[in-house]
């Protein structure tokens, strides 16, 4: 059930406030309690292999009009969950002049939650300071062999009768979509409830005259003449995807870095569904938004996002690996050999999918082989085709690079190394701009300005583009932070 908190009317627009939780029998508010909606705040990278969830605060004051102990103490008091996620926050905003869009929705989890009481006299004044955590982090509560049935049971069956081709596949996007509903956020899968965003495709994925790029990949979960793969049989005696992993959060650091990639989170207000969007981690839009003078600006060469190394494993045979490094390698060396003790990897990851040394013959029993297939498989189609190599863009000189030469075996792994590595070996500019509105753009809506969007900033020397790392919407101050990081090297 929800319970509806009023509304909050600023010079930017209107925010509506509700709960949503089993929890029932209480009595909301009918007056004000929200003191304050501070910030929300999205980012794309903190380091340069981790990603944060994103987080609102709002500060509340209690309400005992009904409940004698209080309604927000007894409504988190009632809480079933040890997380505290049975209770969540949504938050939608309607901007003056504008339609109602997605905010906030997520989670006051209980580390994030301080409860302050003031005695005057006889009286009691209670705050309660919340930082809420986005929904999303529901999905880190599902375990591993769940999502792999919900993988299972939603694989698509192909047209194939030959050996060894797949029977059933699911495309990447869907191995998103499955969390969102194994974790009960959405009712049931909906493959499209996963999208891809690129401008121009960073890896593109090939085999002899064919090319593929992210959204276009596939995996099998059961091949002709030989059955169900272990990757997603739970029943399976070894090698499930359950015995790599023992949490989905694990499970999607590498995928994401699979298929380089930043996870984006949103709610469809139309279709009452939560959304993944899978950017890519440069590059993501083509277009550049355009934004009004920021009333304050800062300037900075990153160093933050600037690594020595990156190694990259297969999942199932960590002896199949990848390295580089900007002190102990050279720009175009990628060592296929276990690296020195010493050579220290502030990114290192296994690649649960990748490309193996193969054409028409035996891909194995795991599933971690990758497809393609330039349309959106159906049922009863043909099945997606094999691939064979995989190229990268290096934005260290601006073009893609194949690397059929680095070994069959570890091309995925040669390519992702260098793809990261050829990115962060540098420092580039980093940009923060503070600007005096909650929606600073020239033409658009404060729903444009997300994770990886782009724009061109003149910082007195040249003219470049950068993309968002980092936004934060601050309501009680009507002002937006955008910290700029660099989208080509110098």
């Amino acid at each position: 059930m929800a319970y509806s908190l009023p509304s909050i009317s600023t010079v930017n627009g209107t925010f509506a406030i509700s709960i949503q939780t089993d929890i029932a029998g209480l009595t909301a508010p009918t007056t004000q309690t929200v003191k304050s909606l501070g910030t929300r705040k999205h980012t794309a990278f903190i380091t340069p292999s981790e990603q944060e969830v994103g987080s609102c605060t709002i500060e509340l004051s209690e309400d005992y009009s009904t409940h004698s102990e209080g309604f927000y103490f007894k409504l988190f008091s009632e809480s079933a969950a040890e997380d505290q996620s049975d209770i969540e926050f949504r938050i939608i905003f309607t901007p003056t002049g504008g339609s109602e869009a997605y905010w906030f929705f997520g989670f006051a989890l209980p580390e994030n939650t301080r409860w302050e009481t003031l005695y005057i006299g006889a009286k009691r004044l209670r705050i309660i300071q919340l930082t809420l955590v986005e929904s999303i982090v529901k999905i880190f509560k599902i375990d591993v062999p769940t999502w792999m049935d919900e993988v299972s049971n939603n694989a698509i069956l192909t047209n194939a009768a030959v050996t060894y081709e797949p029977s059933y596949a699911i495309s990447i996007r869907g191995l998103f979509s499955a969390m969102l509903s194994a974790s009960a956020l959405n009712a049931s899968y909906d493959r499209d409830d996963t999208t891809f965003q690129y401008g121009t495709a960073d890896l593109i994925w090939d085999y002899n005259a064919g090319a593929f790029d992210v959204s276009q990949l596939y995996v099998a979960t059961q091949l002709v003449d030989v059955g169900e793969l272990t990757y997603f049989d739970t029943a399976a005696a070894s090698e499930r995807l359950q015995d790599y992993y023992g949490t989905i959060e694990q499970l999607l650091g590498d995928l994401l870095k699979n298929f380089g990639c930043v996870l984006g989170f949103s709610y469809d207000l139309d279709t009452s569904r939560y959304k993944f969007i899978l950017l890519q981690n440069w590059r993501a839009y083509s277009t550049a938004l355009t934004f009004n003078t920021p009333k304050k600006e800062s300037f900075s060469k990153s160093k933050a996002f600037v690594i020595d190394a990156v190694k990259v494993v297969q999942l199932t045979d960590t002896t199949k690996l990848s390295w580089v490094s900007r002190k102990y390698t050279s720009l175009t060396d990628v060592p296929t050999t276990e690296p020195p003790n010493y050579v220290q990897f502030e990114i290192s990851f296994a690649t649960p999918f990748n490309i193996m040394a193969f054409t028409g013959g035996d891909p194995g029993t795991k599933g971690n082989v990758l497809y393609g297939k330039s349309t959106e498989l159906e049922t009863g189609e043909a099945s997606p085709t094999e691939i064979g190599n995989v190229k990268a863009w290096c934005y260290w000189i601006t073009q893609y690079a194949e690397f059929s030469a680095i070994g069959s075996a570890v091309r995925m792994e040669g390519a992702l190394a260098l793809y990261y590595g050829r990115r962060l070996f540098y420092p580039f500019r980093m940009i923060t701009c503070t600007y005096g509105t909650l929606n600073p753009l020239s033409s658009g809506t404060f729903s444009d300005i997300t994770l990886n969007k782009r724009t061109s900033i003149n910082d007195d020397v040249d003219t470049r583009d950068f993309y968002i790392n980092t936004v934060k919407f601050d309501v009680e101050n009507s002002e937006v932070e955008i910290e700029w990081l660099q989208e080509n090297i110098d």
